[in-house]
């Protein structure tokens, strides 16, 4: 352990002070994501904090102990065992915003003469373009004027070429010296108090230690962020698989870098770590989900494998990823082709698919990184979407990539299948990512696909509802092959936040396009989740013009709901299920067809009219009091029962048959129902 020194005396030691390939780019000057705004080039919470910190502590001439720089000291040159090269393994980021700040200073007061040589021993190796900029600032010589505004003032210049500008670690440079300048320029300090700013280092080598100290130690001694585990095993793993890390896109390039980038985030690079960690959990969860299947018998929740290797923030060993990685032959390509993807720039526009399309788009937040990085926690429609991009890169050809329209196509179908009220089960979300791995090979062509395929010929499994909620795909699909001006509004009305894509109610339309349209117009108006709407209005409207029941409840003990919600829950899908029974479904065409007729009238005022002119009709007696009395507005997520008790169908006020005991009921077969309780 050497005793605290300043950077000058840091790297009088050694010939020079590299830092090397496997460390990520220089990020305590990346601009802060939500600042990224022309002329607001603000840096990084963390960035800024730190530059704040050390001129308060020079501007009050306190000096400051920095934390402990690790590395490891290597002899290059046989010949001249006097030349050391210092690689820092931990302490990057600090030292390179203090060799800034030292540039910066010696620039201001015309001193660059007297540290120039020691400032040219600080070199990067993780690219030519940062080693050359280092270089080329060292021999430069500013005056106070062009001092101002770093940022602008180099990226003027004839030598500051496109490969500086795609350089993140020189655009990260720049900002900092930017965020120096306007510190400086607000109060300026002495370039002698340089000196008071100090740090220790420490020789892993010195000890007899190996790169492993870095694993199990940061800069504060204690246990390394897990992400830094993850990579050195994956690092580790590519070894022992035989990789050629001399390729300029090695892995373990892209480990530090491009992958990286994406784990930055939008909180202010706060918990960097966690969300890198969450790209390579939440890629290799659906994997193991389709690796490896339940057993007959076993329970029907996640398995505790899933939760302790591929969720949370603690990470657990490589040993769970090298086993997935090793079940298939080119699992290890496609993950880095996957990564790849993401990390470009239209993996952040693919990325926007993965929230489901019929969301309040006015109430979320505006995050542009992929793969839902920022969500803490993911839902199993979370997982299955993502397991959809995973699938349609992994069968996308790279022209294919570069097609959005084709990937929409895709996503609008999983999410209307997958939004599958039923689908609550960890049976249930494998049998669906069965089902997309099935249409996954088809995912480019996925409309022509099912357009011209038999779909008891896919091999769907005959547990759940995932075969009839992929008819009705292909029902609209061909529909819209045979009215293809009604494209756009049938897409629309999919959108319809209580609906969630099953429209087949609107499947039955004949007539014109512009015909069509307006009942779509009429759909997105008036059907809503909000059930004093539906109970007002909707439904008493609707059970008027029904000709035969409601419900089939010909014998006792039989029964049904109007409910739009699952008791207590925000699943919609009962009016969804309603909505598209055929005998319901032709009477709100029918119903629409009369606000058509006049259009000056409200859809309550038909409702309403539909309701005053309603007779008694002695065949289904209990349409009557749901229709002419208020009865429903109490009754949101109550039962329509054929009570065993003699008195014909009621209407409870629960979905629990023991709760009517104390909250009631009503008998319908009475025109003028009263509550009653038993």
């Amino acid at each position: 352990m050497i005793d605290n020194h300043s950077l000058r005396e840091f790297l009088s030691r050694y010939t020079a002070v590299e830092i090397p390939i496997l460390q990520r780019d220089y990020a305590q000057g990346r601009l802060a994501p939500q600042k990224k705004e022309i002329n607001k080039k603000e840096i990084n919470k963390k960035g800024e904090n730190f530059i704040k910190v050390l001129f308060t502590a020079l501007r009050e001439e306190k000096g400051l102990r920095l934390d402990i720089i690790y590395g490891s000291i290597e002899t290059r040159d046989s010949d001249h065992p006097e030349e050391k090269t210092f690689i820092p393994l931990d302490g990057q980021q600090r030292l390179t915003t203090l060799w800034l700040l030292h540039w910066y200073l010696s620039q201001w007061e015309e001193r660059s003469e007297e540290i120039a040589s020691f400032l040219q021993r600080f070199t990067y190796a993780t690219r030519s373009t940062a080693r050359d900029f280092c270089q080329r600032l060292c021999s430069l010589r500013l005056t106070r004027d062009e001092l101002a505004n770093p940022l602008e003032y180099f990226s003027d210049k004839m030598w500051f070429t496109s490969k500086y500008s795609y350089d993140p670690t020189i655009q990260a440079m720049l900002n900092m010296l930017n965020a120096i300048a306007k510190e400086q320029h607000k109060q300026p300090v002495s370039f002698d108090l340089l000196e008071s700013l100090q740090f220790r280092s420490f020789d892993i080598g010195a000890y007899e230690l190996t790169d492993e100290l870095y694993i199990k130690m940061n800069r504060r001694g204690k246990q390394l962020e897990s992400i830094e585990n993850l990579k050195a095993d994956f690092v580790g793993y590519l070894k022992e698989v035989g990789h050629d890390f001399s390729k300029p896109d090695s892995y373990d390039r892209k480990l530090d870098h491009e992958w990286a980038d994406m784990a930055w985030g939008c909180r202010e690079n706060e918990d960097f770590d966690i969300r890198y960690l969450r790209l390579f959990n939440r890629y290799f969860y659906n994997l193991w989900i389709m690796d490896n299947p339940l057993q007959e018998g076993e329970e029907s929740s996640t398995p505790e494998y899933l939760n302790s290797h591929f969720t949370g923030t603690d990470y657990g060993g490589f040993e769970a990823y090298e086993a997935i990685l090793s079940t298939g032959e080119g699992r290890l390509e496609c993950m880095v082709r996957f990564f790849d993807f993401l990390a470009g720039g239209r993996g952040i526009i693919y990325s926007n698919y993965l929230r489901n399309p019929w969301r309040d788009k006015n109430k979320e937040q505006n995050s542009a990184y992929p793969y839902l990085l920022d969500v803490v926690k993911l839902s199993m429609l979370d997982r299955i979407a993502l397991y959809a991009l995973m699938l349609y890169v992994d069968n996308a050809s790279d022209e294919d990539l570069q097609s959005l329209e084709h990937y929409q196509a895709w996503m609008r179908i999983v999410w209307n299948l997958i939004a599958d009220p039923k689908l609550r089960s960890y049976q249930a979300q494998r049998r669906y990512m069965l089902l997309l791995a099935q249409l996954a090979p088809h995912s480019t062509t996925i409309e022509s696909f099912l357009i011209s395929t038999d779909i008891e010929k896919i091999g769907i499994s005959s547990t759940g509802d995932e075969k009839a909620r992929l008819k009705l795909e292909q029902d609209k699909l061909r529909y819209i092959e045979r009215y293809p001006n009604r494209r756009e509004a049938l897409l629309r009305a999919e959108c319809i936040p209580c609906l969630q894509g099953q429209v087949g109610f609107l499947l039955g339309i004949e007539g014109d396009d512009d015909h069509f349209s307006k009942i779509v117009e009429l759909t997105e108006k008036n059907i809503r989740a909000d059930w004093d709407w539906g109970a007002k209005h909707l439904w008493r409207a609707l059970i008027s013009l029904l000709e035969e029941p409601l419900f089939d409840l010909s014998y006792e003990g039989k029964f049904d709901y109007l409910s739009h919600k699952e008791h207590g829950s925000g699943i919609h899908w009962r009016l969804q299920n309603l909505l598209n029974r055929p005998h319901i479904t032709k009477a709100l065409l029918s119903l629409f067809e009369r606000c058509l007729q006049d259009e000056d009238r409200e859809f309550a005022e038909v409702c309403e009219e539909l309701r005053q002119s309603y007779e008694y009709d002695e065949k289904i007696p209990w349409h009557y009091p749901l229709v002419n009395s208020d009865i429903l507005l109490d009754a949101e997520y109550g039962r329509i029962y054929n009570r065993y008790w003699g008195e014909g169908i009621c209407l409870q006020k629960s979905w629990r048959v023991t709760e009517n005991e104390w909250c009631g009921y009503w008998c319908l077969t009475e025109r003028e129902p009263k509550m009653r309780t038993k």
